[in-house]
């Protein structure tokens, strides 16, 4: 304890203040929190709330069976600091333009996640800290409706709870974005 009275920076987060002031505040605490994970930097202040657990696990679950394709779309969007706010707003309108579902905003967060270590690698530093607000700025006009009616975040831990084996259902829905993003991958790759 007197050591985080030296280091403030080494305490957690309050477990309490998990961002729970609303939909958009959590949802930029899960993207800092899946970033942080990816990309591992500030371990100590990953989140060990089970939204956050949930969030986690099935983005890195998903960007490990999709890492081509993931790796392949960020890739051919080319980003650049001006145009990353564009590019990032336009994947996330294709992703969501056939609905709202649980599967879909875990795949944001993948993409999210996988777009954070391109520009780790490129050396972009603001773009890098500028995605949860992104994140949160998109779920906030878009989606907060669909996770208020579904009884907020908590319910990602019951769709897509963490354990050591995901059910089939759960597979069949994260394939079912994979699609989607390979027919985002393909649409982007038309038009660019």
């Amino acid at each position: 304890i007197r050591l985080q009275q030296l280091f403030p920076q080494l305490t957690p987060p309050p477990r309490s203040s998990l961002c729970e002031d609303s939909i958009e505040l959590t949802a930029e605490c899960l993207a800092n929190d899946v970033i942080r994970y990816l990309l591992k930097e500030d371990i100590y202040m990953i989140s060990r709330d089970p939204i956050s657990r949930s969030m986690r696990h099935n983005v890195y679950q998903m960007l490990n069976k999709h890492s081509i394709l993931f790796t392949s779309m960020v890739n051919r969007l080319n980003v650049v600091p001006d145009t990353a706010y564009e590019a990032f707003m336009g994947v996330a309108d294709e992703l969501f333009h056939q609905g709202i579902t649980w599967a879909r905003i875990v795949c944001l967060y993948a993409f999210m996640g996988r777009l954070a270590l391109w520009a780790r690698d490129r050396r972009m530093h603001s773009l890098k800290q500028k995605l949860p607000m992104y994140v949160s700025r998109y779920i906030g006009e878009e989606i907060a409706q669909f996770i208020k009616i579904c009884g907020g975040w908590e319910q990602l831990c019951i769709e897509y709870p963490v354990a050591e084996e995901v059910s089939g259902a759960v597979w069949r829905s994260l394939l079912m974005t994979g699609a989607t993003l390979g027919l985002v991958a393909t649409i982007l790759s038309v038009t660019s």
